[in-house]
């Protein structure tokens, strides 16, 4: 496969930033998020016009050669005709997302509705992406269960105590004793090739451990985090993606305007600042069935931090 075609990103090459104009971090973590995501890259087409996401990660690529080409070009002249292209990128989605979002340019969404609302815009990705799952709450005091069967492209987690893919102690009170804590468990009927979780109030608190983690019978790592700090009333995203055969990671942070690269060591991120998670299978099949679903049921769920469950992979 010649480099062009190839999906993977060549270590050596450095890679431009989206800087952040009108508060557009909520965007650009998206973009940032999407553009490095492995499975996209294979399933994209060439033309940047054929979806909504070929546009971004079609341009992304332009903007990446460009950067690291041996052109003549000086380079903050570079720069600016890069700046120039992500900027275009930017605009097309903005526009698309003001017509399903209630925003502007001062007055930010959140990745999670940029993500939701590109993904869906976009229906040839349903199979590696949508899951299907039955989502149980359960009051571990007075029993109280209820279960809904559920298809979504992204997973969300409420305010929770910590984060588990299968299930978390909740902070969502019992509306049969009140007991303020819930279990709540995803009981997975499929498993796609890309697994998006989204925290409404940060995934507990702590370190993120669970890198790596395997479900059934699908082994899945870690490729991309989206974080949320807060100060005051600021609230500032950032982006880390990590090249899905090694252990190289890299940060985006539109505070930051020059390119940046790939480097070793896994980020230490507190997961209260989880705003997303995604993880990307090992194997190359798309959705695949849950083998052992029947198999689950709440006597065997522990609640327990996630560093101390058999969910990692071997």
């Amino acid at each position: 496969m010649d480099s062009e075609n190839n999906p993977t990103i060549p270590m050596e090459k450095w890679f431009p930033m989206w800087k952040n104009e009108f508060n557009s971090c909520w965007l650009d973590s998206t973009m940032v998020l999407l553009s490095h995501n492995r499975t996209l890259w294979y399933r994209i087409r060439k033309d940047p016009d054929s979806s909504l996401m070929a546009n971004i990660i079609c341009k992304y690529k332009i903007a990446i050669r460009f950067l690291n080409s041996s052109s003549s070009s000086h380079q903050d002249a570079k720069m600016i005709k890069i700046q120039h292209l992500l900027v275009s990128v930017r605009k097309k989605v903005s526009d698309y997302l003001k017509t399903k979002l209630s925003c502007i340019e001062d007055k930010p969404s959140s990745p999670f509705c940029a993500l939701l609302n590109i993904i869906s815009k976009d229906k040839e990705f349903e199979d590696i992406i949508n899951v299907k799952f039955d989502k149980v709450l359960r009051c571990a005091k007075c029993h109280f269960t209820k279960i809904e069967e559920m298809e979504e492209t992204i997973l969300t987690f409420p305010k929770i105590t910590y984060f588990n893919p299968c299930g978390s102690v909740t902070l969502i009170e019992c509306p049969a004793c009140k007991n303020p804590y819930l279990e709540l468990r995803f009981l997975y009927k499929t498993l796609p090739r890309v697994l998006i979780y989204h925290f409404e109030q940060g995934a507990g608190g702590g370190l993120l451990r669970c890198t790596d983690m395997k479900m059934s019978t699908r082994a899945y790592i870690l490729t991309g985090i989206i974080e949320c700090v807060k100060d005051g009333n600021s609230v500032h995203y950032t982006t880390t993606v990590r090249f899905i055969d090694t252990d190289l990671w890299l940060n985006f942070d539109g505070l930051r305007t020059k390119p940046e690269t790939f480097h070793e060591g896994v980020p230490h991120l507190n997961v209260e600042h989880a705003h997303i998670l995604v993880y990307e299978a090992v194997d190359p099949s798309y959705t695949v069935t849950c083998e052992s679903y029947h198999e689950q049921n709440f006597t065997e769920f522990n609640p327990m931090p996630v560093s101390t469950l058999d969910i990692s992979a071997e």
